[in-house]
């Protein structure tokens, strides 16, 4: 292999594919960047096994080949290589790297022994405008849970109807749903459980790109293809929540409050809850919403926020944090709460927006 690249945009497919790597691999060729030469193109490619991503960069390819090297070397040796055009040759498991005056040489494995990745779609079952894919890592993704005790809940379900998608995700405490004008896919799927991070990943990485995606079905895998890489990841398998059963059906309590208002007074708040395992009480009353917290060691903080709200007279508590991560995710002026009673979930939503809704499961408190 011999190639000639731009040390920026090498970078720039290193910094991409090492998200990738298996830091703590039991196979040692998982701590490697595969590199490809062939037809005048370089493709870099990693490998969790349960995540992998071919990114393609432009460099002139005067030698075909194919070798992985330890990502982490490679990756700060051309962080710290200055612009301009680096040279990479291979002979046997050994890379060349050199760029000016400056040369090094990197052991690395055969690819013989690097995973197979796909990387191009031979098929395209629906596409994802980089707008739609904003919206559900910003207003849904955050909601899935972090740990794998319930994998299940790890994803985003998509759930597909004629004209319409769906996308859920819950952690068990909270659940986030928003609703997107899409067209019908080209599979026969109604319902798709996608993990929350191959799709905060992949926001990341191609940001407002259209993205075409492919499903394999063989092997429960979603491909995803945008300008310059190909992202494939595992579906997740079993049933999902019946989520539609803790969605409240009436709501007599409601408030409509500022949303920059009410996050100062979250916030405030938010300095005492903190060391009462981050509870805050909403207080509803006639034409205001008190939020108090308070704490063993430091004392107690109240706020009223004005607010129009309908049947008041409840006191509902609720984790600070969860509250301020959807204040986060909308950006209307204005926002509502709803709820059954004080042992009820509570919907969130920005009022200028009804595809959006936030669920948050209150704590129970003594009276």
């Amino acid at each position: 292999m011999k190639v000639k690249v731009l040390q920026e945009d090498l970078l720039k497919g290193l910094s991409c594919v090492s998200r990738f790597v298996s830091v703590r691999a039991q196979l040692p060729v998982l701590s490697n960047i595969l590199l490809k030469a062939e037809k005048g193109k370089l493709k870099l490619g990693a490998t969790n096994l349960e995540t992998g991503i071919v990114f393609e960069v432009g460099a002139k390819v005067e030698e075909d080949g194919l070798l992985t090297v330890p990502a982490k070397v490679l990756l700060e040796l051309t962080a710290n290589l200055p612009p301009g055009q680096i040279t990479l040759s291979s002979e046997q498991e050994q890379l060349k790297v050199s760029s000016g005056s400056f040369q090094a040489q990197l052991s690395g494995i055969l690819a013989s022994e690097f995973p197979s990745i796909p990387d191009k779609l031979d098929h395209t079952d629906f596409t994802i405008s980089g707008d739609v894919l904003q919206l559900i890592n910003k207003q849904v993704v955050f909601a899935a849970a972090q740990d794998d005790s319930r994998p299940i809940l790890t994803g985003v379900l998509f759930k597909f109807s004629e004209d319409n998608l769906r996308a859920v995700a819950t952690d068990g405490f909270r659940l986030s749903s928003k609703e997107l004008v899409f067209k019908k896919i080209a599979a026969d799927k109604k319902t798709l459980l996608v993990p929350a991070k191959l799709l905060d990943e992949l926001y990341k990485i191609v940001g407002g790109q259209e993205i075409k995606v492919a499903l394999m079905e063989r092997e429960k895998q979603i491909m995803s293809e945008a300008e310059s890489l190909v992202l494939t990841g595992r579906l997740l398998e079993g049933d999902y929540p019946d989520f539609e059963r803790i969605i409240p059906k009436n709501t007599p309590h409601k408030a409509s409050v500022d949303r920059e208002a009410f996050v100062r007074a979250i916030r405030a708040a938010a300095v005492f809850a903190r060391e009462a395992s981050g509870i805050i009480k909403l207080v509803m009353e006639k034409d205001k919403i008190i939020v108090v917290a308070e704490s063993p060691q430091y004392g107690r903080e109240e706020s009223e926020v004005e607010a129009r709200v309908e049947e008041g007279g409840i006191t509902i508590a609720f984790n600070y944090r969860y509250i301020l991560d959807f204040l986060n995710s909308v950006t209307g002026q204005e926002i509502s709460i709803e709820t059954e009673g004080p042992t009820a979930p509570g919907v969130f939503r920005d009022t200028k927006d009804p595809s959006y809704l936030h669920l948050i499961m209150p704590f129970k408190i003594q009276n």
